[in-house]
């Protein structure tokens, strides 16, 4: 790992190379205290207990530390002082290669100043890269504290990071202030010499409060085809409905095949802000899996409460992307805050007992897609009522219904001709070119299928063979009628998203975990989410307007998460989630 170059956190007589280098001593008493600081790895997978191989190294990037404050609080947590930090360059970071820890410094030394008398401090949180970050009244108060930065990361592209939050009992660790690491009178040495030198420094644990998610495709799924210049499609269980395809075929099945090629990703309904330390629940501490979920020998826990827990309403608490922003390519990842909730604020039961999840409450990966033919073009589909129609087909398909229950004496004016004085006009029936889709609501794909030109005259053909003039609200109403109330969905160009909610506790590894149960969706800090998609069965949400790509994708009713593609998610020191995906 690169040098991590400290800089002062008190004042200007604290410098890379000691102190009082401009010849002033410290006003008041002075406490120093060797420090080492451990950067706990991301955790791999929500097992009951781990292993060193739930846990993954992060990138340099993603543990190299630039700057260090240490906050004191009093037994009572109240704010005493932030502390000088000395940077010593035969103590740096260096990088672990296993396990729990991921980066650790040598002895480091802290200094307190202005302190009165041998009233010493209780409590000291550590906070890492951010250096504009400042205390607050009490401890309670600057742990909950609300932080944010560009992609959970400060102004230099540095991780955040803070003491490490879990319950366990220790010298140097109480259950009420979990968040901060407790300082005995031993800790304290009388000289910067003696802090160097002391053999047993203060240990502390940090992690980010970033959560990290990647995604990648199987290469095991069966039926994927490469084409030339290395796209890769791969064929979905569904096809277009066909000249045999009607209502009373709803399966889909026909015999033009389609195929799905994924074009990028993104993450949606990530949380605006974090709390500067993980929160937790006391109560979790002695509760079924949550006792499970903290090992206090690897000074972590899995679980918290982000700034939507409890929450039902995610205006100005979560943020969502746009269509345009799904720019990650698969075997990238995307970093964001933690999101955890309550389940009856992120998951719905219905009477048959199957649990949907509302995406737009938990973070999610929006899958961006195109679906296909076997040569990779783009298809023009519609999907009413469950059944998949190419757009043309469809609006084919309707007239013709309309021409059955209702009749189609509708035409539009052509033009005329004239032979020696005779002038004829020509008429023709409202046909496919004559219907368009329009955006209906907010929903991504959800349109109606209208008149192309609702003020151009319309004409009914009279038993003489002439044409009088008629209004279009007959064919309107009758067009209604037939599509019914369901909703059409357009995938323009075969434009296409698939909703991945991300698993936190992950059903096998788990005994018996339920959708609804507490802790199975989420993303939590210092954890790595490794998606992984294993198959591809039927096609995703439509989209209108791909080339525009500036709508909000706010995903507008629970469903399934299952019902369009398997996925596994792993869990990363970096702590390392996999979830495996079918779609």
């Amino acid at each position: 790992m690169a040098a991590a170059m400290f800089v002062s956190c008190s004042n200007d007589v604290l410098t890379e190379e000691g102190v009082n280098t401009d010849g002033n001593k410290p006003v008041g008493d002075v406490a120093y205290m060797a420090v080492k600081i451990s950067n706990v790895n991301d955790r791999h997978n929500a097992k009951s207990r781990t292993t060193d191989d739930d846990f993954a190294i992060g990138e340099e990037s993603e543990h190299k530390v630039k700057h260090a404050q240490f906050f004191f609080f009093d037994k009572d947590g109240v704010y005493v002082l932030k502390a000088g930090y000395i940077y010593d360059p035969d103590n740096d970071f260096t990088d672990h290669t296993s396990g729990n820890v991921e980066s650790v410094t040598g002895k480091n030394v802290v200094v307190l100043e202005n302190m009165n008398g041998n009233n010493y401090p209780e409590y000291m949180m550590t906070v890492l890269n951010a250096p504009n970050f400042t205390a607050e009244a009490t401890l309670a108060e600057t742990a909950e504290k609300l932080v944010d930065w560009q992609g959970r990361r400060n102004e230099e592209g540095r991780f955040v990071m803070c003491t490490s939050s879990y319950f366990g009992d220790g010298d140097n660790h109480d259950n009420t202030n979990y968040y901060v690491t407790k300082i005995t009178p031993n800790d304290f040495k009388n000289s910067f010499e003696e802090a160097r030198n002391a053999t047993d420094p203060l240990e502390v644990y940090v992690e980010r409060l970033a959560a990290k998610v990647a995604v990648k495709v199987s290469s095991e799924i069966k039926d994927a085809v490469t084409l030339e210049g290395g796209r890769v499609l791969y064929k979905l269980a569904q096809s277009v409905a066909g000249e045999d395809n009607d209502d009373n075929n709803p399966s889909g099945s026909a015999s033009t095949e389609l195929y799905v090629e994924v074009t990028g990703w993104g993450l949606n309904a990530t949380a605006d802000q974090s709390h500067m330390a993980k929160m937790l629940d006391l109560k979790w501490k002695d509760n079924g899996v949550w006792a499970a979920w903290n090992e206090a020998n690897k000074f972590r826990s899995y679980w918290g409460q982000s700034t939507a827990y409890g929450k039902s309403d995610f205006d100005g608490v979560l943020t969502y992307s746009k269509y345009k922003d799904l720019t990650k390519a698969v075997g990238e990842y995307e970093y964001c805050n933690e999101n955890t909730n309550t389940p009856e604020n992120i998951t719905t039961k219905k009477d048959d007992g199957t649990v949907l999840v509302n995406n737009a409450a938990v973070t999610h990966v929006v899958l961006k897609a195109r679906v296909c033919d076997k040569q990779g073009n783009g298809l023009d589909l519609i999907s009413h009522r469950g059944v998949l129609f190419l757009s043309k087909d469809y609006k084919a398909y309707i007239l013709n219904r309309v021409k059955t229950l209702y009749g189609l004496n509708c035409y539009y004016y052509v033009n005329s001709t004239t032979e020696g004085n005779v002038e004829t006009k020509h008429y023709a029936q409202v046909g496919v070119d004559d219907l368009k889709f329009i955006k209906d609501g907010e929903a991504l794909g959800k349109v109606q299928m209208v008149l192309a030109e609702e003020s151009k005259q319309m004409y009914a053909k009279k038993d003489d063979g002439t044409f009088e003039e008629i209004s279009s609200e007959t064919l309107v109403a009758n067009l209604k009628a037939v599509q019914g109330e369901t909703p059409l969905v357009n995938y323009n160009g075969g434009a296409s998203v698939y909703y991945i909610p991300v698993q936190h506790l992950v059903a096998h590894e788990v005994d018996n975990a339920a959708k609804n149960d507490e802790g199975y969706y989420g993303v939590v800090r210092n954890h790595w989410y490794n998606i992984s998609i294993n198959s591809f069965s039927k096609v995703g949400h439509g989209v209108f307007d791909p080339e525009g790509g500036n709508e909000i994708i706010v995903p507008d009713e629970p469903e399934d998460p299952y019902y369009y593609l398997g996925a596994r998610i792993n869990i990363l020191s970096w702590r390392l989630v996999d979830q495996n995906v079918d779609l």
